[in-house]
């Protein structure tokens, strides 16, 4: 239905000052002004700036006519976080928890660890909202959190795909990302990429960088070699895991995640197996503090997690301006950060 002309003349302001075009202290254009450019009368200007003021967004200035309010205070607002700042990932929380740190201190909010198994609805009352990214892949909590989410209490994860649509996520495609990696090592001469990836057979972001490594062998025209992944984490599969290194012809050893790096360096080191020289190692995580410390040449996948972090705050804030605003779905890229990785020099 169209909007009545003093409706268009409300939205269009209103817009502007939302959007910042109009800011705090600005005059709006006269009544003579907008009359003219909506080609209308001044009465009905009049009525669109009485609906301005009566939302409390102009005042009345004396010489100056009818100006943008002054915004007011908004309360400090409590995010609450599944992360576990003890977890063997740190790594990978501390950059999204610095993401998030950014926004909260900027408008003095606060941020709140919550345990995945308290009371939920409990734990919603004392938060405006919750950033997860630590939760498991279980679809009876992503219906519990999808239910707070439509009771009002926004909810964001990081690195997950809920498929709840109350439920707003900011992502990486592990298997899309995986499957670069894999297929330019596979472009540039590498042919036995050995995946070591022992925790990593259950959970969906980890099943996806598996299935992104088989579909770089598959699309560049090459048999899948199976003996070349390693996800169990049982003691014969680590005892084969490792006659595999001492065999040789290993070109590239890629690590599915973080967690397991140290355990595949054992394994390395074991076989004894110099890095760069023998073998290049690649991770999906972002390894750059490790490397730097530890003296390894060290190629990885990184993920844009500061970023992800602050996005996820920034929507918990516009989430509770506007409870009208819906929910988000979006997918980053990741980079490649080349270390001493022959194929990729």
């Amino acid at each position: 239905m169209r909007q009545t002309t003093f409706m268009q003349i409300f939205s269009d302001l209103h817009g502007a000052i939302s959007d910042g075009t109009l800011l705090p202290g600005m005059p709006l254009p006269s009544e003579n002004t907008l009359a003219q450019q909506y080609s209308t009368s001044r009465p009905t200007v009049r009525k669109a700036i009485k609906m301005l003021s009566e939302q409390s967004l102009i005042v009345r200035k004396q010489g100056i006519g009818s100006v943008v309010a002054e915004k007011k205070q908004e309360k400090p607002l409590i995010f609450g976080l599944d992360l576990e700042l003890q977890s063997s990932s740190y790594h990978y929380y501390q950059k999204i928890i610095k993401g998030i740190s950014s926004v909260a201190e900027s408008g003095k909010h606060k941020l709140q660890i919550i345990s995945l198994e308290s009371d939920l609805a409990a734990a919603a009352e004392g938060v405006d909202g919750f950033i997860l990214s630590h939760i498991r892949n279980d679809q009876e909590k992503f219906n519990e959190f999808a239910k707070l989410a439509g009771q009002g209490t926004p909810v964001v994860l990081i690195n997950r795909f809920p498929v709840n649509p109350e439920l707003s996520y900011i992502s990486v495609d592990y298997r899309k990302e995986m499957f670069r990696a894999v297929s330019c090592l596979l472009k540039n001469g590498a042919r036995n990429v050995l995946l070591y990836a022992p925790f990593s057979c259950k959970e969906p972001q980890f099943v996806s960088r598996i299935e992104g490594w088989r579909q770089a062998y598959r699309e560049n025209g090459l048999a899948v070699p199976e003996l070349l992944v390693f996800d169990d984490d049982s003691p014969e599969d680590g005892e084969r895991f490792l006659r595999q290194l001492k065999s040789g012809g290993t070109d590239v050893l890629f690590v599915s995640q973080g967690d397991e790096f140290f355990q595949a360096m054992q394994a390395v080191v074991a076989a004894g197996l110099r890095v760069p020289e023998d073998i290049s190692i690649f991770c999906f995580d972002d390894m750059e503090f490790l490397s730097d410390r530890m003296g390894i040449p060290l190629s990885f996948i990184k993920m844009p997690l500061e970023k992800m972090g602050r996005l996820a705050a920034e929507y918990l804030i516009r989430k509770n301006r506007d409870r009208t605003s819906l929910p988000i779905h979006l997918v980053f890229e990741t980079s490649l950060v080349i270390n001493g990785c022959k194929f990729l020099l």
